[in-house]
């Protein structure tokens, strides 16, 4: 199979067939900076480096929101607009317990504890996904293989867009800045 054939297969395909095994450098000289840099950070400002109060109000605030808005548009919206209003919270919300807890429990960022990070991954199963998949999914093969064509599964959303100059370019991924936000709000239901 040839190289353009590979790049052309999605990410799973990729990796389950084995097209082209990648090898990564030993040379750590870059991760050990980085991490020596976010060392420092954390003990210059005495911030902890999971979770904090900050994370916490922010936690309450989402789910809160995502309680409110849910009870709103079930037992008290009455119009169009009323319902409109009311699902469009709704997802804001949905999408912020994805994009904020989970991911943030995902990454064990939330707590000390591997309980609490579980707990926080979990809201992900709370919206209808699956914190196991994403962690495999995201945590072990988008980490791993960060935006590499044909192997990097969150950037694999051909046709719609093009995320890599690897991929086929297609005419109207110029506009895809103005359409794939609500492609992305369909992303939910991939997860399921």
């Amino acid at each position: 199979m040839s190289e353009k054939e590979a790049h052309g297969k999605t990410s799973n395909q990729a990796l389950q067939s084995g097209v082209r095994k990648l090898e990564f450098s030993n040379d750590t000289a870059f991760q050990n900076e980085l991490r020596r840099r976010v060392d420092e950070y954390f003990q210059a400002t005495g911030r902890p480096e999971r979770g904090n109060w900050e994370m916490y109000v922010k936690t309450a605030v989402i789910l809160g929101g995502f309680v409110a808005s849910y009870v709103l548009l079930v037992f008290v919206a009455r119009t169009l607009w009323q319902g409109l209003l009311f699902a469009i919270a709704l997802a804001l919300c949905t999408a912020a317990i994805g994009f904020n807890i989970q991911h943030d429990g995902g990454h064990r960022a939330y707590s000390n504890r591997r309980w609490g990070n579980r707990l926080a991954a979990w809201a992900l199963d709370l919206i209808g996904g699956s914190s196991g998949r994403w962690r495999w999914k995201h945590t072990v093969i988008h980490h791993k293989y960060v935006n590499i064509t044909g192997y990097d599964t969150d950037i694999a959303i051909s046709p719609l867009g093009r995320f890599s100059p690897h991929q086929t370019r297609r005419w109207w991924h110029r506009w895809q800045h103005l359409y794939l936000w609500a492609f992305y709000g369909l992303l939910a239901i991939k997860m399921q």
